[in-house]
């Protein structure tokens, strides 16, 4: 007998007891699915039984291991491999609960019939005197009946269905007499009706259905698709005992039910459709929009052309698109009258050109356009920035030219050069023409400078004494204060500094002020040079009273 631990190590459910599982068994006992587990146990206990086996201990030693153990194909270990896989595919959790539960409720049942039904089998098939069997096959049925049908009575026999497990219509060997389907065949809660196959009728699916003959008394094959009810041969239009709407019987009898042509009706279809005849049937299909009206087969077969086409070798053509209405005499131009934007030569349409007709017509401003002129009609094109009016065709075709542009040899406008004109732009003294794209300036020569829009000036270094008198803390100027500091007052720049660097043409220039070193604190602008704080220079240059001196 299996051990109980190690059952229930294999074998582990979300019931806390068997008490639990027996009252959920109640809950789905007697329906499809408990049948299904139990159903899907046999089926994986007969697989495991064939994955064993030519299994062994797995010890190495195989013949010591029967010899002390017994054979492996009868032994307790192989059914506790085969039974740890008997819930495998179960992907819903409750389903595989309920089977696992059910193998624990049951397990000294299935160890019982392992060792004395189905061994009991092998020892018979090992034994020559007896007649063979089917060994997998009567595993299978013997495991489900034993314990599907009988044990648990989740199931019923194949064939069989219902709470009492009743045969099915026509009998459990051939249920609904093998035209149809039993259902709930082999289910406690079947309902064991037949659903027939096709062409068969009746409670037990043993009569032909309407349509469908048997010539063997058994088999139902249909008649021939003309036929309205019955035939007395399958596919077979000449043995119809009656013809289906579309069909009629042929006036010599010879064919039986042939096809009525309802496309010979005139008057079968709508305007603006064609009929195509179908065996039995006809169908009413539109015409191709060229047409006002068609014959058929195709739907280009036209009877008359629709507005604005005309009829070339039996096919609608569209007019052109100077055409308002319709054309005639075979050809697309020949225009019974004449979309805006076109005019009547006599023979055909022609287009107005709006261009030549001048801006009273196609009101194209002159100054930043042009008229580009369409096939019946016109656009204003705007001409090119550079312009002032362009005659096209293409937008840089310019009338005049912006100021500050010229005309070059592709009549084109490009940037004018105003400084290489012959009659100078720039005439004060000192100043020097610089080009721009589509202007010009005059700036001042270098060393020169322009104060508040006046004439070019030379540039001056202008040095002041002026030192602002920044109060203190207490109130006191700040030379005061700085009598008690120990910082060191900023150098300032002699006379005699000056004399080291000697002034061009248009006085001291900022490189000329480098070359006085750090001590030099001013500031440079286009029009002066201005140094900060006293300066022995004006001492020097006998100028004690001059604020201002200029180099």
């Amino acid at each position: 007998m299996l051990c109980k631990q190690n059952l229930i190590a294999l074998f582990i459910i979300s019931f806390s007891s068997l008490h639990e599982f027996t009252e959920a068994v109640k809950v789905f006992k007697n329906t499809s699915e408990y049948c299904d587990i139990c159903r899907h146990i046999s089926e994986k206990f007969e697989e495991g039984i064939k994955n064993t086996a030519r299994s062994n201990f797995g010890g190495g030693n195989t013949n010591w291991e029967e010899r002390s153990l017994g054979k492996y194909g009868q032994s307790e270990t192989r059914l506790v491999e085969i039974l740890e896989s008997c819930c495998d595919g179960l992907d819903d959790k409750t389903a595989k609960s309920r089977c696992e539960g059910l193998l624990e409720e049951h397990d000294e049942w299935i160890e019982e019939w392992w060792r004395t039904v189905y061994h009991q089998e092998e020892d018979d098939d090992d034994d020559d005197d007896k007649p063979k069997k089917n060994k997998q096959n009567e595993t299978k049925k013997n495991l489900y009946s034993d314990f599907c049908v009988q044990k648990v009575a989740a199931c019923c026999e194949k064939g069989f269905y219902g709470s009492d497990c009743k045969a099915c219509p026509g009998g459990p060997q051939d249920p609904c007499n093998g035209n149809g389907i039993c259902t709930g065949s082999g289910y406690k809660d079947g309902e064991g009706t037949c659903e027939c196959s096709s062409g068969y009728e009746g409670e037990e699916c043993d009569r032909c259905k309407e349509g469908f003959v048997s010539q063997d008394g058994r088999k139902c094959l249909g008649c021939h698709k003309s036929c309205k009810s019955t035939c007395t041969t399958p596919n077979d239009p000449k043995t119809c005992n009656e013809c289906k709407n579309g069909w009629k019987k042929d006036e010599d009898g010879v064919l039986g039910c042939v096809d009525v042509n309802e496309c010979l009706d005139p008057d079968r279809c709508p305007s603006h459709t064609y009929c195509r005849n179908e065996e039995g049937n006809s169908a009413c299909l539109d015409c191709d929009k060229s047409c006002s009206g068609c014959f058929g087969p195709l739907d280009s077969d036209c009877k008359q052309c629709a507005d604005l086409h005309y009829m070339h070798e039996s096919t609608c053509l569209p007019c052109h698109k100077s055409c308002k209405n319709s054309c005639t005499d075979g050809t697309s131009k020949t225009c019974d009258s004449c979309n805006d934007g076109w005019e009547h030569n006599g023979e055909e349409c022609i287009d107005k050109d709006e261009c030549e007709m001048g801006q009273d017509v196609h009101k194209c401003d002159p100054i930043v356009s042009y008229c580009k002129n369409k096939d019946g009609s016109f656009k204003c094109k705007s001409c090119h920035s550079l312009c002032v009016g362009c005659r096209g065709p293409k937008p840089h075709q310019c009338k005049e030219c912006k100021k500050g542009y010229q005309f070059n040899e592709d009549h084109e406008c490009v940037d004018m050069n105003e400084c290489e004109q012959e009659v100078p732009v720039c005439q004060e003294e000192h100043e020097q023409c610089v080009n721009r794209v589509g202007s010009f300036v005059c700036e001042c020569e270098d060393g020169y400078v322009r104060r508040r829009g006046g004439p070019c000036q030379k540039k001056h270094i202008i040095i002041t004494d002026d030192e602002p008198k920044r109060p203190t803390k207490e109130g006191k100027p700040a030379e005061a204060e700085k009598k008690g500091s120990a910082k060191i007052p900023t150098p300032r720049p002699s006379f005699e500094d000056f004399k080291s660097v000697t002034p061009g043409p248009n006085g001291y220039t900022e490189e000329d002020l480098k070359k006085l070193g750090e001590p030099l604190q001013g500031k440079l602008s286009d029009e002066k040079i201005v140094i900060e704080g006293k300066s022995k220079m004006n001492e020097r240059m006998g100028g004690e009273d001059k604020e201002k001196t200029e180099l």
